[in-house]
C-alpha cells in the first residue's frame, strides 16, 4: 500500500470517529429531576426486651441527598419530644430524655450509644400490646403499635468437642452444638439465636514508685462470635457461611419440639452463652430486609431494598423480644 493510500485511510478513519463523536454529543440530553421535599421526620428506634427498662432513641431524619459518614455521623436528637407509651390495660408510661445511658439500663449484650435516648425504669411486660406516640414541635406526630413476645425456653442445650483448625498463619477453633425448644402451634413465631464468648483476663495494679504488683482484678467480657447452621428453618445462614446470628422462622417447625443444630467458630474463650430470642414479626421483617439490603448494597443491577419499619408517619423500628439463655463454662 502506498503512503498516499495509507494517509487517505487514516484520514477517513479520523473523519468517521469525529462523526460518531458529533452524533453522540447531539443525542446527549440533560434531565433535571426535582426530588419532593417531605421535610424532616421523627425517627424512632427501640430495642425492647421483656422485663427490661424502656429505652428509645428519638432523632430527626437526614435529607436524602445529605452525605453521611456511617462511622462519624450523629443523627440529631429531638430533646423536647413528648414520648408516651400506653399498654392495652390503659396504663401510660412517659419516657424522658437522658443525655447519658442511666445505670438502670442493661447494655450487657446490646450496643448502647450515648445520645438521643428517652428512658423509663419500668419494665416492658411479655404478652402485652403497647402503643407508642411521639410528638415534637416542627415534626408530624408518629405512632407505633407493637407486642412483646412471650419467652420460649431452651428445653435442652449441648456443646460438642472442640476442634482446632490450623491454617498455617493462624489457628481457630470450631465446635458443634444444639438447642431444643417447643414452638407454639397457634401463632407464627420468629426467632434469633446468638452465641457470646466469655473471655476473662487479669489486670495488675502496679505501685508507680516500686513497680510492684499491689493487686489484681479479673475482668470478664462477652463477645458475640460467628455461628452457622445448615438447618432449613434458618433463613440467613448455611453450612459454609457464618454470621453473627441465626434468623429463624417456624414455617417448617410449626407446633413441634424443634432441635436446632449449629457450628461455632472462635479463637479464644473460657465458655459460651447461648442467647435464644423469641422476636416479634416486625423485628423479623426488619432483620430480613436489612440482610437483603447488605447483600445487594453496591450492586447496580439489584432491585432497591426498602428497610422494614413499624413507625407510622415516621421512620425507624420498635424491635421487641423475649430471651432465654444457657451458659457453658470450660474447666
Amino acid at each position: 500500500m502506498s503512503h498516499t493510500a495509507l494517509n487517505f485511510s487514516v484520514m477517513r478513519f479520523c473523519y468517521f470517529l469525529l462523526l460518531i463523536s458529533l452524533l453522540a454529543s447531539a443525542c446527549e440530553t440533560v434531565v433535571e429531576i426535582e426530588l419532593p421535599e417531605e421535610g424532616n421526620r421523627i425517627v424512632v428506634n427501640g430495642l425492647v426486651p421483656s422485663d427490661s427498662s424502656w429505652i428509645m432513641r428519638i432523632t430527626q431524619s437526614k435529607d436524602p441527598l445529605e452525605t453521611v459518614d456511617f462511622f462519624t455521623s450523629i443523627f440529631t436528637p429531638i430533646k423536647n419530644a413528648e414520648v408516651v407509651i400506653t399498654d392495652n390495660e390503659g396504663n401510660t408510661i412517659n419516657l424522658t430524655y437522658s443525655e447519658d445511658i442511666p445505670e438502670f439500663v442493661d447494655c450487657e449484650f446490646e450496643n448502647c450509644d450515648a445520645y438521643g435516648y428517652f428512658v423509663n425504669p419500668s419494665a416492658a411486660k411479655a404478652g402485652m400490646n403497647y402503643t407508642l406516640q411521639v410528638n415534637a414541635n416542627g415534626f408530624p406526630s408518629v405512632t407505633s403499635q407493637f407486642l412483646i413476645p412471650e419467652k420460649v425456653p431452651i428445653k435442652s442445650a449441648e456443646i460438642g468437642e472442640v476442634v482446632t483448625i490450623n491454617t498455617g498463619d493462624f489457628s481457630e477453633n470450631e465446635v458443634d452444638g444444639n438447642i431444643t425448644f417447643q414452638d407454639n402451634p397457634n401463632e407464627r413465631n420468629f426467632y434469633t439465636f446468638e452465641v457470646y464468648s466469655i473471655v476473662a483476663y487479669t489486670i495488675d495494679n502496679v505501685d508507680p514508685d516500686t513497680g510492684e504488683i499491689i493487686s489484681s482484678d479479673t475482668i470478664t467480657d462477652y463477645f458475640q462470635i460467628s455461628v452457622s447452621s445448615p438447618d432449613p428453618s434458618v433463613v440467613n445462614s448455611d453450612a459454609d457461611f457464618a454470621t453473627s446470628f441465626l434468623l429463624i422462622n417456624d414455617n417448617l417447625s410449626n407446633g413441634s419440639e424443634y432441635n436446632l443444630n449449629f457450628k461455632i467458630d472462635y479463637f479464644n474463650s473460657q465458655g459460651f452463652i447461648y442467647v435464644f430470642k423469641h422476636i416479634s414479626e416486625d423485628y423479623y421483617n426488619y432483620l430480613l430486609s436489612y440482610e437483603n439490603f447488605q447483600f445487594t448494597d453496591g450492586n447496580p443491577f439489584a432491585e432497591p431494598v426498602q428497610i422494614a419499619s413499624n413507625v407510622e408517619n415516621g421512620l425507624g423500628i420498635i424491635a421487641t423480644y423475649s430471651s432465654d439463655t444457657v451458659s457453658f463454662e470450660f474447666d
